[in-house]
């Protein structure tokens, strides 16, 4: 199993999305002191911020949190190729039986589809649950390179990272499930109850599959040959998605109302599509929104009574 283990899948691509989250925030930086501050000397002027802001910062505290999350995702990532090993996909019959009980003898998928493909609305899901490989990374560097509400920077790393080692390790084992995409690969001598949105999919997006159905294709190759690479592992419960999703929706709804509005729409929408792209079980979204809230409530409180001079922060309220 070591060559299926590495904490050095991430470190590249840690780099990259850093120069690009970089160039993005100077962009940005830049056009707001052009358009809205106006100074007399516009370049001048955002050295001096950009100074004054790395002076706050330093340089060894945000390079060392970002190699240590690099090595994080890697490891969870690389982690993820070992579950099925060390215990083989077993719970996806019982998450199937779940959902014919919740749904009334129906799957949430097949109550979604009617609505979906009316408004074909595939490829639009799944551009917003590719986005997630942005957003995501972005919100974490952005954390690391916070240097203002360090009460609430802490919150999110510390919540960040016990959502990858509960929901993305702990409990992906003890739930070791592939999800419905996979499931008529699990189960080949039974009838698959899933292959009729897997149809829907690889033709749903102007006769085109929709980008899921290339992904899913790869990451089985990799499960099968045992290999690890960018993205490999299959885990279905709980939903990583759906948990880092729920938990930028925290975070943001301690910045700004409208800002945590917007999040908590994407978060549903990341919901929707785990379901309709067939990554997940809608369980699995349930019990990631359900840890993810309880991880943030118990940092929260945790950090209340470990400093009892600072004033205590409720867990959904800005500090």
């Amino acid at each position: 199993m070591q060559d299926r283990f590495s904490v050095l899948v991430y470190p590249q691509t840690a780099v990259l999305l850093l120069v690009c989250v970089g160039a993005v925030a100077v962009l940005i930086a830049a056009s707001h002191v052009i358009l809205v501050v106006r100074p007399e000397f516009p370049v001048r002027y955002l050295i001096a911020q950009l100074r004054t802001y790395l002076g706050r910062l330093g340089f060894i505290r945000p390079a060392i949190m970002i190699v240590a999350f690099a090595a994080l995702l890697s490891s969870v990532s690389s982690f993820k190729t070992l579950i099925p090993a060390l215990i083989p996909y077993r719970w996806d019959a019982a998450f199937y039986d779940l959902e014919q009980v919740l749904y009334g003898d129906r799957q949430a998928w097949q109550w979604l589809q009617p609505w979906i493909s009316a408004w074909n609305l595939s490829q639009p899901i799944n551009v917003a649950y590719n986005f997630w490989f942005f957003l995501i990374p972005g919100v974490l560097l952005w954390q690391i390179l916070e240097i203002n509400h360090w009460h609430r920077r802490r919150h999110f790393l510390v919540a960040f990272v016990l959502s990858w080692a509960l929901n993305g390790s702990m409990f992906a084992v003890f739930f070791s499930s592939a999800g419905p995409c996979y499931y008529g690969r699990l189960f080949p001598g039974e009838v698959d109850p899933y292959a009729p949105l897997m149809t829907y999919l690889a033709s749903a997006y102007h006769g085109a599959p929709v980008w899921a159905i290339n992904t899913q294709n790869y990451l089985w190759q990799l499960y099968q040959n045992e290999e690890l690479s960018l993205g490999s592992g299959i885990t279905a419960m709980p939903s990583m998605h759906v948990a880092l999703a729920w938990l930028t929706f925290l975070l943001f709804r301690r910045i700004n109302g409208w800002l945590g509005a917007v999040a908590l729409l994407y978060a549903g929408v990341i919901l929707v599509g785990s379901v309709h792209l067939g990554w997940h079980y809608s369980v699995d979204g349930y019990f990631s929104i359900l840890t993810t809230s309880l991880i943030w409530i118990a940092v929260g409180r945790w950090y209340s009574r470990r400093q009892p001079h600072e004033e205590a922060v409720p867990a959904f309220q800005e500090q």
